[in-house]
């Protein structure tokens, strides 16, 4: 039977081990995403069970927090970035992120993880009415 050169493929092992290489770094990244985000979920999660609604809370609002921690998960500190318009939320919610720290959640993370990924936060404030 002839051969059609057309219909042969050549095994190039180093192509193979370039793709499966490939293949692990984006199974790698997703990994690295989901925990990351488990991580952002466990602590928001916190903060949210540490809130304490303030007096005449009427729902619907929302204040976007900016906080720095150290690498052991203690809080350096925490401000408002976007208010909420309501000065009695916003306080509130800061003050469940001081009372929810340290967060261990990030404590014994690789250092350049930890300054890459939560060294500095940004989290949207909006408690389910």
């Amino acid at each position: 039977m002839p051969v059609n050169a057309k219909n042969l493929e050549f095994f190039d092992p180093l192509a193979e081990q370039k793709e499966l290489e490939a293949i692990k770094l984006l199974a790698d990244a997703l990994e690295a995403g989901k925990w990351k985000h488990d991580i952002l979920n466990q602590m928001t999660t916190r903060i949210t069970n540490e809130w304490k609604r303030p007096f005449a809370f009427s729902g619907g609002l929302e204040v976007f927090l900016r906080f720095a921690l150290k690498p052991h998960g203690e809080l350096i500190s925490v401000r408002v970035l976007k208010s909420s318009g309501s000065e009695a939320f916003d306080l509130s919610a800061m003050r469940a992120v001081k009372a929810a720290a340290p967060f261990a959640e990030v404590d014994g993370l690789d250092s350049v993880v930890f300054k890459e990924s939560f060294e500095s936060l940004t989290v949207k404030f909006r408690p389910v009415d």
